[in-house]
């Protein structure tokens, strides 16, 4: 552990399940104790997943949040030890550890995630990060930026119940789990970067007018919990299948206060009136199998807050899911064998 950064042991991996058999994730997790040990992956089609913590809620409590997030990502890891394996990864999943934040305000620790972010892009891989608060997407969307504006067009995916496109508070400019996806939208337009956000899961009483009319001049497609318990998974698929087939580049975020908190109670908003997890999973597993994710996340997860583990539970099996199914191109075209 540096003052900056915590890295994860081998022990830790197997601390459930000793002898790190290769039917679990602890025979598949490659621990790192240190970013430099990350090597160039394999020459071929796909990209494989890294894993990246983000220990920071300061962003949730300059957001009038609880905190606790900053103890989502190792509450995360501990939850995947006690998944097996069906099928396997195309390689060993390194794990780079977690980004720390050490002071009241999050910004140098977005630069410094952001940095990981790039460094485990340029040597071929896909990040799945853990939160942190949902301030974890402008620092995550940082270390997209050297790639992303060389694509010519990029879809923002957020399953939220919350847009989080408030304005600074401050004149600073300074970040908050409220503010990313707008921190984000702006820098794109100033950038000349082609980009659309696309928000699922939306609640109405947890968002404010004047969210909905920013949204609706600098927004894609918003879909509503409410329509999405009226239309089911199909409603997401629909909407991602043409996702899919109109943008080269995707950033995919989970927000976990987006499920019902008869699911996630472990978040600073709980929703009673969430979604539920076999909504998106779908959708989820359609986006990774594209070919198109750049990079996912998943963020909001306060354990402190949390029941019998059932959001780390939720979280862990959303990083399943997504560690098994990311099929990234080295050209972002989809793979042949997955265009079948």
């Amino acid at each position: 552990m540096t003052h900056r950064h915590r890295y994860y042991s081998r022990n830790f991996w197997q601390a459930c399940r000793p002898g790190a058999t290769s039917e679990a994730w602890s025979g598949w997790i490659n621990p790192l104790s240190s970013a430099s040990e990350l090597s160039t992956a394999a020459q071929g089609l796909l990209s494989p997943p890294a894993l990246i913590g983000f220990a920071c809620d300061a962003g949730v409590v300059r957001n009038y949040g609880i905190a606790g997030a900053a103890e989502g990502p190792a509450a995360i890891r501990r939850a995947m030890l006690r998944l097996a394996l069906h099928r396997f990864p195309q390689a060993p999943v390194p794990d780079l550890g977690d980004v720390l934040c050490l002071n009241p305000e999050p910004e140098e620790a977005q630069r410094n995630l952001g940095a990981l972010v790039a460094e485990c892009r340029s040597r071929g891989y896909q990040p799945l990060v853990f939160g942190g608060g949902h301030e974890t997407a402008w620092g995550h969307f940082q270390g997209l930026i050297p790639e992303i504006s060389r694509k010519s067009r990029l879809a923002i995916i957020n399953f939220d119940a919350h847009f989080d496109l408030r304005p600074s508070e401050h004149e600073k400019k300074e970040s908050s789990s409220g503010t990313p996806f707008r921190q984000i939208l702006e820098h794109c337009r100033k950038a000349g970067i082609k980009a659309d956000y696309f928000c699922f899961g939306i609640q109405e009483s947890a968002n404010a007018a004047s969210l909905f009319r920013y949204f609706s001049e600098h927004g894609k497609l918003m879909i509503t919990a409410a329509q999405i318990h009226e239309g089911g998974s199909q409603l997401l698929s629909t909407a991602i299948s043409k996702i899919i087939k109109s943008y080269d580049c995707i950033y995919l975020s989970i927000c976990l206060d987006v499920f019902s908190s008869g699911c996630a109670p472990g978040v600073s908003a709980v929703q009673p009136e969430g979604i539920f997890p076999h909504h998106i999973r779908p959708a989820v597993e359609a986006l990774l199998q594209s070919g198109r994710v750049l990079s996912s996340d998943i963020v909001e997860l306060n354990p402190a807050k949390d029941s019998h583990q059932m959001t780390a539970r939720l979280a862990a099996s959303l990083a399943h899911l997504i560690l098994l199914n990311s099929h990234q191109r080295r050209d972002g075209k989809v793979s042949p064998e997955k265009a079948r």
